[in-house]
């Protein structure tokens, strides 16, 4: 269970960086762990990039959104 009183840390893989077409996709530094209250999470969900980790300082728990584009097709799986 999520503490409401804790800190969310996340990171992200924007490995593929070099191929992102999407102007001011990356609105945070490549290397940055961003730490944020469930409060402002909320407030930045829209802001994240689609390979996200999110985890907190107990370490009992952990959620990732992965994506992968489906070839021939214009959309992607998360």
């Amino acid at each position: 269970m999520i503490d409401n009183r804790g800190r969310i840390y996340i990171l992200w893989d924007i490995s593929s960086q070099d191929r992102i077409f999407i102007p001011n996709y990356c609105k945070y530094p490549k290397r940055a762990v961003l730490s944020v209250t469930p409060d402002e999470l909320m407030s930045i969900l829209e802001t994240l990039y689609e390979d996200v980790y999110f985890f907190d300082d107990s370490l009992k728990w952990s959620i990732t959104f992965m994506h992968e584009e489906i070839k021939d097709k214009k959309e992607s799986v998360i």
